[in-house]
């Protein structure tokens, strides 16, 4: 009777409502299979999102670059060592070198109030916001 049991009581047919261990297996196989087919491409439309993420991240970094080299008369903020130093540092290979003060970079002071991407105490806490990496 339609999936259900007559079963009775002091004389009185009752059934007992409730689905059967195969419905349940059915459908979850049903649920698994559905789940095998949209994995693919939920991953790529994860994958295209953090590639436009990235995008938009790398334009905000030139937007802010343009805006430093507008207010300070054509030019590019100095490439200094971490926390400040040396403004010349040494190149191997057209590749920045370490050295006993540090990891050299741009001067984080001259582009922070165009994109803040870093905490005002950076010399000091090391916070950074998530612009300052891909999520790629």
């Amino acid at each position: 009777m339609n999936g259900l049991q007559d079963v009775t009581r002091k004389g009185v047919m009752c059934r007992r409502k409730g689905f059967t261990l195969i419905e349940l297996l059915v459908v979850i196989a049903m649920i698994a299979l559905l789940l095998a087919v949209l994995m693919p491409s939920l991953r790529k439309a994860k994958d295209a999102a953090r590639r436009i993420s990235c995008g938009s991240r790398l334009k905000q970094w030139g937007t802010a670059i343009q805006m430093h080299i507008g207010d300070n008369d054509g030019k590019l903020m100095a490439i200094v060592n971490k926390w400040g130093g040396n403004p010349y540092p040494h190149y191997i290979n057209n590749e920045p070198q370490k050295n006993n003060r540090g990891v050299i970079m741009w001067n984080i002071a001259d582009i922070n109030p165009y994109i803040r991407a870093f905490s005002p105490d950076y010399k000091d806490d090391g916070v950074a916001t998530d612009m300052v990496t891909c999520p790629t």
